[in-house]
């Protein structure tokens, strides 16, 4: 039979055994404990490594992104101003091509006034020449008959009257004699009328483009003419 001792012994020893084996499950579980926390512990720094490489990356994509967008605006801007300086480069140069025109025409105006005026000019020039011309032919000589121009012959009596005269005119160049009687016998003959004189047939000119020019004479060239005005050989 055991002994109070004994028993009290084997009781000290278990308790021990409890106490310790108690001991070593706490020191276990403290271990596990301690385990799952540095795992936890881990886990959450590599989670938050993680979050913070991905919000690095984020962040340096929506910089990268960033960067392109002020790159592309930077690039838009610069294509909209060498537009505009393209337009008001290609506006210039329009600009300068009409005032480039309008002073040639300006100038082709003015220098076809001056031709028009200097052509003018000589037309008035010549119609006074022809005029003058003209009235220093049909002066009258002195005892000459003046006839109004007409573009019909004259009559048959103004030719014999300048046939009588053309007969009838006396050499002064000879030594002046008294002269004997005239001969008049043959006035009662018919005599042949000579032709009348230039002047007596000269006519004004109405049209210069109706006039007959002998050979080897040409007539003055029309396109001097053209924009002469209307006067009166014209």
């Amino acid at each position: 039979m055991e002994t109070v001792e004994a028993k009290e012994k084997r009781l000290a020893e278990e308790k021990e055994k409890e106490e310790k084996a108690k001991r070593v499950d706490e020191e276990k579980a403290a271990e596990e404990d301690k385990k799952r926390k540095e795992e936890e512990e881990k886990k959450k720094a590599e989670e938050e490594a993680e979050r913070k490489k991905e919000e690095a990356e984020r962040k340096k994509e929506e910089e990268e992104e960033a960067e392109r967008e002020r790159i592309r605006k930077e690039e838009e801007k610069e294509s909209i101003r060498k537009e505009e300086e393209a337009k008001q480069a290609a506006e210039a140069e329009r600009k300068r091509k009409e005032k480039e025109e309008e002073e040639s025409k300006t100038a082709e105006a003015e220098k076809l006034r001056l031709a028009r005026e200097a052509e003018e000019r000589r037309v008035r020039e010549e119609e006074k020449k022809v005029t003058a011309k003209l009235a220093e032919e049909q002066k009258p000589e002195e005892g000459e008959i003046v006839e109004s121009p007409s573009s019909e012959e004259p009559p048959k009596e103004v030719r014999e009257v300048f046939s009588r005269k053309e007969g009838l005119k006396i050499d002064t160049s000879i030594t002046k004699t008294r002269p004997g009687p005239l001969d008049l016998s043959g006035a009662t003959k018919n005599v042949v009328a000579a032709p009348p004189s230039a002047l007596a047939t000269a006519r004004i000119i109405e049209d210069l483009g109706h006039i007959s020019y002998p050979d080897g004479v040409t007539s003055p060239k029309p396109e001097l003419n053209v924009n002469s005005k209307k006067g009166k050989f014209r």
